[in-house]
């Protein structure tokens, strides 16, 4: 239940405005989702549609109709069909999970449960005090700052985006970002230049702990309260792995952010319409005990949870011949991409030398979750420990928070191991991260790579503005011109890799479409810039000059004629 660990996954990365990530992370998506409900329905040459298929089709929307004709129909990769397929194990991976996996994973669900029900508890012998509790004027500002953090639905947007707009220009953001890129080197690199990375790690470790415990006297009360096992495995050089540096930067930012909102720069939170009553109010509504109650019955589920995503992690991560082997492709869609450009433009050389980030291998993904299990079962021991300390005013503000970032379900086997569609290119390094799902499905991979190569060219260069124009005029909007540009990019790379690698290359858009649970033309998010999945897979086809189902042309009339116009 340690919220400081929640707050990057749930939050935080909304604030990372120098990354440009192609998909948002599907962490919550990959452990439960289905197939999509589309199966393949287009009428087949001379041959005419049963009875069944015809009420098949007639049951679906446009939209659908166009996805099952577009995608389905061309055997297009489906992401929730990947993670479903990959839950299968062999028996060598049943009998490594068994002696090795099983026991610290149901000793940390025990030890969790522990904890949680513990905090209930306490909420209940404390129910009678929280209506009169006085919170302090640093109590009410941590309330206030993870309002901001987690994008509540309490704020308006204009708040938001202010929040982000501020936080973006400090430097431990600029590292974080390119951290989520780079891996933690980028992130040590920003902040202690010079500094050797373990060198660099033990100094941001005494920054965390002095941080947390400046926060903490603050609020009079240890509201925070960071897992220990893997920060004192950095301080003293024992065997220390990125994993463990990437969990301590990820508690820095958390850290680094509060201190600033809560401590040096408060006139932000400071203004948030926000009384003290108002927040005894999200305390109150949030009925945050019925939800922590619901997590430990839940809790019987979560070995079987943990045992899939277990499953999911090592089969759908990569080994390390294939890695090696989209090494090499990655060096012909560089190349095929440098063919679209002028040597003379800027991006010409940011392309030709942009750093590649490649994933971990399955073998180090099978590490990592040993060793995130028996951390977070130490973690939830210790917190049961400080949950006994706290007074009524400080579970009260603990008590919120977790409203704002908890549910009945338990995420923390789903967050051990990332399993979204996570290719992400950082402008300011230059450098482009690949996903495991880039490795695993070359053929989609190659593309999505091009499309991150695309996001340097839109950066650097001194062209395409016309094009760019042409893309906002088909949407009616500005906001997603970089991602439909990259996509642009990615289309006409995608053309010639057809004979560069001798394969037919994946719709990357297709791929990202089935992510949805009903396709759609425009993006309901107002958050998101990227442009709707199935307005994207629509783009890809018609970029690569391929013919458009009828379906995709009536889905098109009905929600943006525009989509197929040319921009080329």
């Amino acid at each position: 239940m340690r919220w400081s660990r929640a707050v990057m996954t749930l939050g935080i990365c909304a604030s990372v405005l120098s990354l440009v990530a192609c998909k948002t992370d599907s962490s919550d998506k990959s452990s439960v989702q289905a197939p999509k409900k589309v199966q393949q329905t287009a009428p087949s040459p001379g041959k005419p549609l049963s009875p069944e298929e015809q009420a098949r089709r007639a049951s679906y929307s446009p939209n659908q109709l166009c996805y099952a004709d577009l995608c389905v129909a061309n055997s297009e990769l489906s992401y929730p069909t990947m993670i479903q397929l990959a839950t299968t194990a062999t028996e060598e991976q049943k009998k490594y999970y068994a002696d090795y996996i099983s026991g610290p994973t149901l000793q940390m669900i025990e030890k969790k449960k522990a904890s949680t029900q513990l905090f209930a508890d306490l909420l209940s012998q404390h129910e009678g005090e929280f209506k009169n509790a006085n919170l302090s004027e640093a109590q009410q500002r941590m309330v206030k700052a993870m309002l901001l953090v987690v994008t509540s639905n309490h704020l308006n947007t204009q708040i938001h985006e202010n929040f982000r707009n501020k936080i973006s220009s400090y430097d431990f953001m600029k590292a974080y970002s390119l951290s989520r890129v780079k891996g933690p080197q980028g992130y040590f690199d920003t902040l202690y230049p010079g500094v050797s990375t373990l060198q660099a790690a033990a100094l941001e470790v005494q920054k965390v702990l002095d941080l947390e415990n400046k926060i903490n006297d603050v609020m009079k009360a240890r509201i925070i309260d960071l897992e220990k096992a893997s920060l004192t495995r950095i301080q003293n050089g024992e065997g220390v792995d990125n994993d463990d540096l990437s969990r301590m930067i990820n508690n820095a930012l958390a850290l680094r952010m509060l201190d600033l909102l809560v401590i040096r720069d408060t006139a932000l939170a400071d203004s948030l319409p926000l009384s003290q009553e108002s927040i005894k109010t999200i305390f109150f509504q949030s009925k945050i005990r019925d939800t922590l109650l619901a997590r430990v019955e839940k809790s019987k589920d979560l070995s079987g949870v943990c045992e899939k995503n277990f499953y999911r992690a090592i089969n759908l991560y990569p080994q390390t011949s294939e890695i090696g082997a989209f090494k090499e492709t990655s060096e012909k869609v560089r190349a095929q991409v440098l063919q679209v450009l002028s040597q003379q433009d800027p991006a010409y050389q940011v392309v030709q030398k942009a750093p590649l980030y490649m994933p971990q291998d399955a073998k180090a993904i099978a590490a990592r979750w040993s060793k995130a299990v028996k951390d977070s079962a130490e973690d939830a021991r210790q917190e049961q420990e400080n949950f006994k300390k706290l007074d009524s005013p400080s579970l009260m503000v603990l008590g919120t928070i977790f409203s704002l970032i908890y549910t009945a379900d338990d995420k923390t086997c789903d967050e051990i191991v990332d399993l979204g569609i996570s290719d992400a290119t950082n402008t300011l390094d230059k450098g482009i991260k690949v996903s495991w799902i880039s490795v695993k499905a070359p053929t989609y991979g190659a593309s999505i790579l091009a499309h991150e190569f695309g996001h340097l060219i839109s950066k650097y260069s001194n062209a395409y503005g016309s094009q760019k124009a042409c893309l906002a005029d088909k949407q009616g909007t500005t906001k997603y011109i970089e991602e439909d540009f990259a996509d642009v990019i990615a289309s006409k790379v995608s053309v010639g890799l057809q004979n560069t690698l001798g394969k037919k290359q994946g719709n990357f858009g297709c791929l990202l479409a089935s992510t949805d649970a009903l396709p759609s033309l425009k993006n309901q998010d107002p958050t998101d810039v990227h442009s709707a999945t199935l307005y994207r897979a629509i783009q890809v086809a018609l970029m690569r000059k391929e013919s458009l189902p009828e379906s995709c042309k009536t889905a098109v009339q009905v929600e943006n004629p525009k989509a197929v116009n040319s921009c080329e």
